[in-house]
């Protein structure tokens, strides 16, 4: 469902997360992404096991969403 939600065009890869945000017009969309981009950010930083306890996502839930953003 997001795949087909999200019809931005990235041609420039060296653009930042939230630059990428801003090209979004979906309010909705946005919110979603900005939630998940957060919670990758928790996990890089405090690891897997931190960010389920804290956060209430699964393992491959965060697993899924960091392939998906990079």
């Amino acid at each position: 469902m997001l795949k087909r939600k999200l019809k931005v065009k990235i041609t420039d890869h060296h653009l930042k997360e939230e630059e990428i945000l801003e090209l979004i017009e979906d309010q909705k969309l946005k919110e979603v992404l900005l939630f998940r981009l957060k919670v990758i950010k928790f996990h890089e930083k405090h690891g897997t096991k931190l960010t389920i306890d804290t956060l209430k996502i699964s393992k491959a839930t965060i697993y899924r969403w960091k392939k998906l953003w990079k």
